[in-house]
């Protein structure tokens, strides 16, 4: 990967939030209620019993709709989810994720207002914080992100956190498609691991309440909530991406990504008709796509926003953190894979082989449960080996010079 530091390496600050008086850190996940917009919030939820090799992502997992109270008292084991005659979704045999959303657009001006970053010292132009909180068990599945460098905050319980330089060779997938976001094809939450990385080096870290983490650009991340906190059981961290002036060059890469996708979208193979009238339509999918790519409702956090900004702002911005608190941070320790295979066997996940149920409750008024919009990774293994090559991150950056000279 070009234009990556090799320096940069990862970095705790422990107990970072009470150093700075961040008043998040004193609250309790029992008042999410009253931090929310709506009553009603969307969980992805999935058996703690994984299945090894298989990577549980977001279409895969079970969508439940819940009260925000329900949800707390799941976590605590004083509520049961229906899921069938024979079965309940219970926090002691599924995990469940409220992952991924910016603060902002889900959660009242006063909670926005005090997850700022800014009130950490951390100063940004955008209110971007985004909201995780997951019970044990709950993971992310191994990536690392086109776009930025990210802060990461742990407010309540406990997260684990591998991560791998980017350098390292984990099977980049752009399947399932997410903007900005390259999948590793290797289960690492399963202890699945390249089997030449005998020279190669992981690096793993558990953040406690306050603790902060530095990941630099590019760098694979694989993160579990690991142990919910003693009140009730959640795990609760606000994160920031903060943007580069490479920024611009992986948007133009990412449109491209975004133009070989919807050619192999499963509702537009019908025929083969359709699929040459794709290619017919070529330049009008780039041109569609390039004004979706810069016009889209994405998520604000992710968005390539560098161009307008200030000098303050960037790499300059990045490696300033990074020189002001390496010498007082916790420095990762790397260690081997076979030492991060023994740490991973620790996990609570039992092996087993699955068995898909598609049972859905109906209250009248919202679907409580939504079934897996997918049981597996889409496409033939052709054809994503085929979409894997051409979005490699080499490819796009040949593709792009070459674009470049036709100019």
């Amino acid at each position: 990967m070009s234009n990556i530091n090799p320096e940069l390496k990862p970095f705790v600050l422990r107990k970072f939030a009470q150093s700075k008086n961040y008043p998040p850190i004193n609250w309790s996940l029992n008042d999410l209620p009253k931090w929310l917009k709506n009553d009603i919030i969307q969980l992805r939820i999935a058996s703690m019993k994984h299945e090894m090799g298989k990577i549980i992502f977001e279409k895969m997992c079970l969508t439940v709709n819940l009260e925000a109270e329900q949800f707390i008292q799941w976590l605590k084991g004083e509520y049961s989810i229906p899921y069938d005659e024979e079965e309940e979704i219970l926090s002691s045999t599924h995990w469940a994720y409220y992952d991924y959303k910016p603060a902002a657009d889900n959660f009242v001006k006063e909670f926005t207002e005090a997850l700022s970053f800014d009130k950490l010292g951390i100063n940004g132009k955008f209110s971007d914080e985004t909201v995780w909180i997951g019970s044990p068990g709950a993971y992310t599945p191994c990536h690392y992100d086109s776009y930025g460098y990210n802060l990461h905050l742990q407010l309540k319980g406990t997260k684990r956190w591998i991560l791998f330089p980017p350098e390292t060779d984990l099977s980049p997938s752009r399947i399932p498609y997410e903007e900005s976001t390259i999948y590793s094809l290797f289960d690492i939450i399963g202890g699945q691991l390249p089997s030449n990385g005998k020279q190669q080096q992981a690096y793993c870290t558990y953040l406690n309440e306050g603790d902060l983490l530095f990941i630099p650009p590019k760098w694979w991340h694989s993160v579990l909530c690991s142990e919910g906190d003693e009140r009730c059981g959640g795990i609760f961290s606000v994160n920031k991406w903060f943007p580069l002036e490479s920024d611009e060059e992986e948007r133009k890469k990412e449109c491209i990504v975004g133009c070989l996708a919807s050619l192999i979208d499963r509702e537009n193979e019908n025929s083969i008709e359709n699929q040459e009238e794709q290619f017919l339509h070529l330049d009008s999918i780039i041109s569609e796509v390039l004004q979706i790519q810069q016009t889209k409702n994405q998520p604000i956090n992710k968005k390539p926003r560098i161009e307008n900004e200030k000098e303050e702002f960037g790499e300059k911005q990045m490696y300033e953190f990074y020189n002001k608190y390496k010498s007082v941070a916790e420095q990762i320790s790397p260690m081997s894979f076979n030492e991060l295979k023994n740490e991973i066997s620790n996990k609570k996940f039992m092996v087993f082989k699955s068995e898909i149920k598609d049972t859905v409750i109906d209250d009248g008024k919202m679907r409580l449960i939504i079934p897996p919009e997918i049981n597996e990774l889409p496409y033939t293994e052709n054809i994503r080996k085929l979409l894997n090559a051409f979005t490699h991150e080499s490819t796009l950056e040949n593709v792009l010079k070459l674009m470049q000279d036709e100019i």
